[in-house]
């Protein structure tokens, strides 16, 4: 009798948690199909379906976000940046763009959606693959004077990895400013972490959200740093979408590495963006202020405009995702995309087919091998809508590819860590950059004209002919797409 009591109030109990958690679920959570489904998770699952929304589904790192914002702690460490970030007077012609409208339709988006303006003196050079990427970096570690920060999500401690570290190492040993930020999750996939080897010999550096330092970073195992970046002295960067692991690089130049991707030098006055968001992540990751950050290159070292885009759930909008949308309105005739991952919740999905329908040329490059073979099935899902709205997708053979760029009519780059996914578009914190120049728009467009002709187009005949099973196969990750 006793024990049915216990039965009973404990039932009762995880109802209770139940409504308040579905309460709560209504009124924090803007998309109603994910809403459906926790409530769902809750109740079909009793205590054990509210933990996981605990864990899962809330969204704590904003309520933090705002806290710090009122205290002042996500302001800059000096004011000197802020001064020296101001926006650069445009110039009245703009020779360079002659489709005036496309290009004041985003700058306003850009102006509307960043909390960064956008700068004029900016160079910005592309790095193909680990072999032309990381030499540049060690080069420019060994030649710093006074600061390095470096930020990334994966970290593999052998090979070019164990080079990067060791240029770390000899800048510290030489007294520079050396801060390193590693993803709490992807600092793991590699053993023994470079987190430990650095930390062994000294050198500056932190876990951004461990999940098993305590209950409270546990709670955030769903929300990781994806940035890539590297500054130096203030005056050289490095952004993009490239992990440092050694399958990214082969010492042979004939050979190309396990994995393909694109890096970006940066030069110009948009360093100083960049500088802030690792100074924001060292902040994030440590509470310890940055002592030379306010120092930076406000000079000019060419003619791209820039705009750095820090996005994340620690912000009010999901700035990239937004960029994105408005590429795919304001574009008059193409929009090229190089992903490894492609999953469209229903308004991206809308986006993409409405720019179709309307005529503009829509270019997806995807891996044919995907080193997650899960996310490429559920994406695969979608694709005979996408085909039937006219895009072009398109299959790369050979090694995996990491490439993360999208340009827009020839003239307008959106690069950055961020992939096409729910997850680098609302839960992890991810790094972006604009570039307005016809010249590097050029330079990608060559490159995606060079993939495109050796790759293999999708089409809807071959999508249909494949087997039932892997029809259904593709349907059921498809479920999970929003946590993808």
């Amino acid at each position: 009798m006793l024990f049915h009591l216990l039965d009973t109030l404990t039932l009762i109990f995880l109802n209770i948690c139940n409504v308040i958690a579905a309460i709560h679920i209504m009124l924090t959570r803007k998309e109603p199909t994910s809403s459906l489904c926790w409530i769902a998770v809750c109740f079909a699952l009793p205590g054990f379906g509210l933990i996981l929304y605990l864990v899962f589904g809330v969204n704590r790192i904003q309520t933090v976000a705002s806290q710090w914002h009122s205290e002042r702690k996500f302001n800059r460490a000096h004011p000197e940046i802020v001064e020296a970030n101001s926006e650069v007077d445009l110039p009245e012609s703009m020779p360079s763009f002659p489709d005036f409208p496309n290009f004041f339709r985003m700058k306003h988006l850009g102006d509307r959606v960043g909390e960064e303006k956008l700068l004029t003196g900016c160079h910005v050079t592309p790095l193909f693959n680990g072999s032309e990427a990381y030499p540049e970096m060690i080069k420019a570690m060994d030649s710093a004077m006074s600061t390095i920060y470096l930020a990334t999500y994966l970290f593999g401690p052998t090979g070019i990895g164990q080079e990067i570290i060791q240029a770390l190492y000899r800048a510290h040993q030489r007294g520079l400013e050396v801060r390193v930020v590693i993803d709490g999750v992807g600092a793991m996939y590699s053993w023994p972490t470079a987190y430990r080897k650095l930390k062994k010999l000294g050198v500056p550096v932190a876990l951004f959200l461990p999940p098993f330092k305590s209950w409270f970073y546990t709670l955030h195992l769903n929300l990781r740093s994806h940035r890539k970046l590297l500054i130096i002295d203030g005056t050289l960067a490095f952004t993009g979408g490239m992990n440092i692991h050694p399958d990214n690089y082969s010492k042979n130049p004939d050979e190309l590495p396990e994995i393909l991707d694109i890096h970006f030098k940066v030069k110009g006055p948009v360093i100083g963006q960049l500088q802030d968001s690792f100074a924001r992540s060292w902040f994030f990751a440590t509470g310890q202020l940055l002592h030379q950050v306010f120092y930076f290159d406000g000079e000019a070292h060419g003619d791209m405009l820039c705009r750095g885009v820090n996005d994340g759930p620690s912000q009010n909008l999901p700035k990239i995702s937004l960029l994105i949308r408005g590429a795919l309105c304001s574009a008059k005739y193409s929009i090229k995309i190089m992903t490894p991952y492609l999953i469209l919740d229903q308004s991206m999905r809308t986006f993409f087919t409405t720019a179709a329908l309307r005529g503009i040329k829509v270019e997806i490059i995807m891996p044919q091998a995907n080193n997650l073979a899960f996310v490429q099935w559920a994406s695969e899902s979608l694709f005979p809508t996408l085909l039937k709205c006219d895009l072009q997708l398109y299959y790369r053979s050979g090694h995996f590819a990491h490439t993360k760029i999208l340009i827009m009519d020839d003239q307008y780059v959106l690069l950055g860590s961020s992939n096409i996914d729910n997850r680098s578009m609302y839960l992890n914190f991810e790094y972006g950059l604009e570039v307005y120049s016809e010249r590097f728009a050029s330079q990608l467009i060559f490159h995606f004209e060079e993939v495109k002709s050796k790759a293999r187009r999708i089409t809807y005949a071959y999508l249909q002919s494949r087997s039932l099973g892997i029809k259904l196969r593709n349907a059921f990750f498809n479920l999970f797409s929003p946590y993808m």
